[in-house]
């Protein structure tokens, strides 16, 4: 055995060393408890709405990420002066396959409902609402396509 041979035996045995010490494979620790859904769309009792719950991990593997909505003072087409209105950034909003605006609200931690909006205009990467949710709501604006997915049911991993 030459000695460039013997360094490459010492590496691959030092690295299944410190590999065998790995006893839990890769995303264990954020994988859903026996049982338990990584994600689910749930009928709101007595409601037609649909409120998608998620485990910490899955939230944290999509990334969502919200803001809130706030109130600015701005003119819209047809007002005589600056008003309040409620925004959102233009993050939030999704459009259904019918051309609907719509945004996800986060009411309670891992926690998401789809709550229908009215868009006044866009300014900029806001969306001034004609309606929509209170000032001070959570919207998702990162992870909405993923969560409209587990709603309508398409298939994941």
């Amino acid at each position: 055995m030459t000695p460039r041979d013997s360094l490459v035996a010492a590496a691959l045995i030092a690295a299944g060393v410190v590999l065998g010490g790995c006893t839990q494979p890769y995303g264990a620790a954020n994988a859903p408890q026996s049982g338990v859904k990584a994600a689910q769309a749930v009928q709101a009792n007595g409601t037609f709405s649909t409120r998608v719950v998620l485990t910490l991990g899955t939230a944290e593997r999509l990334g969502i990420q919200t803001a809130l909505v706030r109130e600015v003072m701005a003119a819209v087409v047809g007002e005589s002066a600056a008003t309040a209105h409620k925004v959102i950034p233009m993050a939030a909003v999704f459009y259904d396959k019918n051309g609907a605006t719509w945004t996800y609200t986060n009411p309670e931690p891992l926690s998401y409902v789809r709550q229908l909006v009215s868009i006044a205009r866009i300014d900029g990467d806001l969306a001034v609402l004609q309606s929509g949710p209170a000032v001070g709501t959570a919207v998702v604006t990162l992870g909405t396509a993923e969560l409209a997915g587990i709603e309508d049911g398409v298939a994941g991993e």
